[in-house]
């Protein structure tokens, strides 16, 4: 019998980004990025107006009218028992495609889709990412020229130099020196060379604005690095407030 997939919660993004360069789950259960989805999702509802039953996953909002007529009035209620996750599969002109957030309106069909792809390492995959994602962005515009599809790509910002305690069993031991392969940002600040190429590359790949564009560019897309630090302040015995975690972003 299937898993049922995890509801979708309502998250914001510092919370969702702190799950997925903490490397606390494995890869292959997609834990690490789902909230990344569930942030999407809910943002599409909030601030993009859609119904939450016309986006996947569906959010934990629901909408009540007020009124009638021309008095009517609509109001989003967070009710976090009617969150549902999943993707939605969505046809192809080669194949069929599982994409991570979907917004799709009755008797038209999928409107806006997002694809989320995250690298906490091994950074020789970034060749492989491009590949899926012109290919991606080309079969579901052959079949829907009129979607606006948007591509973000998120990268841990793991830095130069020896592993902190806190680095995940992915990147090695703690203390070792970080592999070459996994090294985000150089110890001068600046990015590494196979990440200035993947982000030259995406470049190519967006800013469709037609349908009589290039069906292989996306309407929109993003590389972001992110990384993490958690501070531990001198405390007083009288001190009872936790560490504080803190995002670091660098896009």
């Amino acid at each position: 019998m299937p898993k049922t997939p995890e509801g979708c919660e309502w998250t914001s993004l510092k919370e969702a980004l702190l799950g997925f360069v903490r490397g606390e789950f494995p890869t292959t259960s997609q834990r690490h990025i789902r909230p990344l989805h569930w942030y999407m999702a809910c943002r599409l509802c909030l601030e993009g107006g859609f119904d939450p039953d016309e986006i996947t996953p569906r959010p934990p909002f629901r909408v009540n009218t007020s009124g009638s007529g021309a008095r009517a009035r609509r109001f989003i209620e967070y009710d976090p028992s009617s969150g549902r996750g999943g993707e939605l599969t969505i046809l192809g002109g080669l194949k069929t495609k599982k994409v991570d957030v979907v917004v799709t309106k009755p008797n038209i069909g999928p409107v806006i889709a997002i694809s989320i792809k995250g690298t906490l390492n091994a950074l020789r995959n970034l060749t492989n990412r491009l590949e899926e994602a012109g290919g991606d962005c080309t079969n579901l515009h052959i079949t829907y020229p009129t979607l606006v599809y948007a591509y973000w790509g998120i990268i841990r910002g793991n830095r130069a130099g020896r592993l902190p305690p806190d680095a995940p069993a992915f990147l090695g031991v703690p203390g070792d020196w970080a592999r070459s392969n996994d090294v985000v940002i150089l110890e001068n600040g600046q990015a590494q060379q196979s990440v200035v190429r993947y982000h030259l590359a995406l470049s190519n790949f967006t800013g469709r604005n037609s349908i009589r564009n290039d069906v292989s560019k996306y309407e929109a897309s993003l590389l972001q690095s992110s990384t993490w630090m958690v501070t531990h302040p001198v405390r007083s015995t009288k001190d009872t407030q936790p560490p504080t975690a803190h995002c670091t972003l660098v896009n």
